[in-house]
């Protein structure tokens, strides 16, 4: 006997299950959170027919909704310093919010207080084969790995996944579903299209006017492009994407 739910009468004579209580979808709830119903009928005394009283059993589990998790503003994401060093954060999906405070990694579950539970991160090989890129399953924290040391500074697409019904990062339990984002991630300092927008960042022409004053002039015209970066101080050569 339980008072998590309740028989509801609707309209036509049809009923329905309703539960009383908020239930979440967690790694054991394919086993745990399955339940019997005996619902018993009553014969109206005032129909002539006589089959008295009747129960019907019969079983109802728990289902499952989709995780999700938003891509913060903006992706791609840059880092970028003169020492890159093993389990340098990136980014944190983890704990990102939104701009009411409210958790963007959820579990699909309809309360607050469950919602960030047994959720579990992983990235997709495709993308990572090269394994610059981890991170922490249970966290979200995305970082930069002792491979990722020696990569180039580019651009790297990646595919991360968040799993639920994992209890501590653990492999999901049966009945689990998943999300899967699309990222960028920038080794590197960025680009930027805010410096005299009218030269940076585009293909310009030896001989235009728009031209710097230390750049060469040459007898031919000749196409070449500049570009702007944003940076915390003087850039190296290394740092530059190329």
């Amino acid at each position: 006997m339980t008072t998590d739910f309740e028989l509801i009468s609707l309209p036509g004579g049809d009923y329905k299950i309703q539960n009383t209580v908020g239930y979440e979808y967690i790694n054991n709830s394919s086993t745990q959170d399955v339940f019997t119903f005996d619902i018993t009928f009553n014969q109206d005394p005032n129909q002539p027919t006589t089959w008295g009283t009747q129960t019907l059993s019969f079983t109802g589990s728990l289902t499952n909704n989709t995780p999700s998790f938003t891509i913060a503003t903006p992706n791609p994401y840059y880092f970028y310093d003169d020492t890159y060093v093993a389990e340098q954060v990136i980014h944190n999906f983890g704990i990102q919010t939104d701009g009411s405070g409210n958790a963007t990694s959820v579990n699909g579950a309809s309360t607050d207080t469950t919602q960030k539970l047994d959720l579990r991160w992983t990235i997709l090989p495709t993308g990572n084969e090269a394994g610059y890129f981890d991170i922490d399953a249970t966290s979200g924290e995305l970082k930069l790995t002792t491979a990722g040391l020696a990569s180039g500074n580019n651009s790297y697409p990646i595919t991360i996944r968040l799993e639920d019904a994992s209890l501590n990062g653990a492999a999901p339990g049966a009945g689990s579903l998943h999300f899967d984002q699309n990222i960028t991630v920038i080794k590197g300092y960025p680009q930027s299209n805010s410096y005299v927008s009218s030269i940076a960042n585009k293909n310009w022409s030896s001989q235009s006017e728009d031209r710097t004053s230390s750049c060469p002039t040459n007898t031919y015209p000749q196409i070449d492009n500049i570009c702007c970066y944003i940076s915390d101080s003087a850039i190296i050569d290394s740092n530059l994407l190329q």
